[in-house]
């Protein structure tokens, strides 16, 4: 469940802290606001964890989210008028030994011919938007010291 395990207790009042700080001004509002929600389903079993999902009912996923949402915010529940439950399941790259700074990615990321430049978080072996935003300024940046008279680039050095 979402409430058990050291770590999982300590991020739940860090969530009640913000929530305390968020709740005033959500209750505050004349006109509605839009929470988001995820979860991740990971496991060691991935095409079960899909067939549990494709089994799973709308009301299943309103106590779920409702439920760990007030956690953080107390009386959500009967302030909700709308609940949309939209599903996008979706493979993420695990890193294995060496995937993340070994010569595979380095290999990975290199232009395809010169011409096609790499912008995906998944070359880091890491999906996250930070790793996205920085592959994407880097492919951008080898687009621009391949045009001619382009020396310099805010990444310096580091972009080839």
């Amino acid at each position: 469940g979402p409430l058990r395990g050291g770590w999982v207790r300590r991020a739940w009042a860090t969530a009640r802290r913000l929530g305390a700080r968020l709740l005033p001004g959500l209750l505050a509002r004349t006109s509605p606001a839009a929470l988001t929600y995820y979860t991740a389903l990971s496991g060691p079993d991935p095409d079960g964890a899909r067939r549990w999902l494709q089994g799973t009912v709308w009301p299943y996923w309103r106590d779920r989210v409702l439920g760990e949402l007030e956690v953080a915010l107390p009386g959500l529940r009967a302030r909700t008028r709308r609940l949309d439950v939209n599903i996008f399941a979706h493979a993420m790259a695990r890193p294995g030994p060496g995937q993340v700074w070994g010569s595979g990615r380095r290999e990975a990321a290199r232009p395809f011919r010169g011409r096609v430049h790499w912008a995906h978080s998944d070359l880091s072996r890491l999906s996250l938007v930070e790793e996205a935003v920085t592959w994407g300024v880097r492919a951008a940046e080898e687009v621009l010291l391949g045009v001619k008279g382009t020396t310099a680039t805010a990444l310096g050095d580091g972009a080839r």
